[in-house]
């Protein structure tokens, strides 16, 4: 910190080990706790346009019958205008194949940055980023891979304008930032349309998340139901670590109404929920603690993870607990794309057995204790994956991958491991 200070912002790794004098072991184990920004300085003022179309041939029996009023063309349009480096802003437009309307998806945002205390201001389209995402986070993150490491932990970004396809994942208001010293503030205010299917007494049967607005049926889902959302965070940041509050509210314009009580027995029902939790990041020595705890209207999540490091070697340990009763629309975690009925330990290894050889190794244990849409009863499983790269030549690696994953599925009425 104090070389930053003094000397300026780091441009590189390669500019942060030259200033600091650091050996690239060294260096290696801070990427996984470090972020530099890589992003070239933008000119007082620009103008970025992409345009992409797609078309898919053959075209499907929807276009001969009419069901699909469109032309079979994808279309993508994108800007992103700057005009300082306190304002900038976007706008996306997509058409999917078959739709009529060539700004059927249009989103757009403006910002303000970095004006005294105010850190960022959204106004438009935006999504958001706390803790390890089971109380916000937008639609992407990542999987389970070749790095044990690095999908474990979530880097949150706090508030960001959205200017992606996705049509299911964003807010619709404004969001601001402000912050003095350790502590920062954050507020949103939303007012979002979705997509549902509707039952006869104009109650929503469920979300329709295909984005697809091609046929009469899909368009009548469109905008059918809206979401009204304000929430806010408060964290503090000092040398050992991170710890923050987040807390959203929300009301739908249609009550959710699932009419399979055995399968649908902890879906969410109603036409409000909550979302509040508690997360940390904490550096203690060799040891990184970093987790979040979350409850919702009905149930409750926990996410704890701990990363030791051991030179050339890093291990992860996480345990993760989300209730059936836990519901989140908002929530994206690691391990797995729904944050209810999931219990599971993973265990991840990392680092040099040689100069020039490397190792990666996971082990994921899991267990649904509720059953599924499609799965009658619990099931249980495990994930194994293992990863050797050697080094032979300046110019030659040999990588050799084995991957196991095994799954409780039900087929006649029994449980099978498969």
């Amino acid at each position: 910190m104090e070389e930053r200070n003094k000397n300026g912002l780091f441009r590189s790794w390669s500019d942060l080990q030259k200033r600091l004098n650091f050996d690239k072991d060294f260096l290696n184990r801070l990427k996984s706790y470090l972020k530099i920004s890589r992003r070239k300085p933008e000119k007082k003022k620009s103008l970025k346009f992409r345009w992409r179309g797609q078309k898919f041939s053959p075209r499907k029996s929807g276009y001969k019958t009419g069901a699909y009023p469109g032309s079979s063309w994808k279309n993508y349009q994108r800007i992103n205008f700057f005009f300082s480096e306190h304002f900038h802003g976007g706008l996306l437009t997509e058409k999917d194949p078959g739709e009529n309307k060539w700004n059927d998806h249009f989103v757009g945002y403006f910002t303000i940055n970095r004006l005294s205390i105010l850190k960022r201001l959204i106004i438009g389209n935006f999504s958001g980023e706390t803790g390890q995402g089971l109380v916000l986070w937008g639609p992407y993150g990542l999987s389970k891979g070749a790095d044990p490491l690095a999908p474990v932990k979530k880097h949150g970004k706090g508030i960001l304008g959205f200017l992606y396809s996705n049509e299911n994942s964003y807010f619709t208001g404004a969001a601001a930032e402000i912050g003095r010293g350790a502590f920062s503030l954050t507020m949103l205010v939303s007012h979002s349309p979705l997509d549902a299917t509707l039952n006869p007494d104009g109650t929503v049967k469920s979300f329709f998340l295909s984005g697809l607005h091609r046929t009469q049926s899909e368009i009548s889902k469109k905008n059918s139901l809206t979401e009204t959302l304000y929430g806010g965070r408060v964290s503090g940041s000092w040398h050992f670590g991170t710890v923050g509050v987040t807390y959203w509210q929300n009301r739908y314009s249609r009550r959710i109404s699932k009419n399979d009580p055995e399968r649908y027995r902890f879906y969410f029902s109603g036409s409000q929920n909550y979302v509040g939790g508690i997360d940390y990041d904490l550096f203690l020595g060799r040891f990184n603690l970093f987790g979040e705890i979350a409850k919702s209207r009905s149930g409750w999540a926990l996410i704890g993870n701990a990363v030791m490091d051991m030179g050339k070697t890093s291990i992860v340990v996480s345990y993760r607990y989300f209730d059936p009763r836990f519901q989140n629309p908002h929530s994206n975690s690691f391990g797995t794309s729904q944050i209810n009925n999931d219990q599971d330990v993973y265990l991840g290894l990392k680092g040099k057995i040689t100069p020039s050889t490397k190792i990666s190794f996971y082990y994921d244990l899991f267990h649904r204790p509720w059953r599924t849409y499609y799965t009658p009863v619990p099931t249980n499983g495990n994930d194994f994956f293992v990863q050797a790269e050697q080094k032979l030549f300046p110019i030659l690696t040999v990588v050799f991958r084995v991957r196991f994953r095994i799954k409780e599925i039900v087929k006649g009425g029994n449980t099978l491991s498969g």
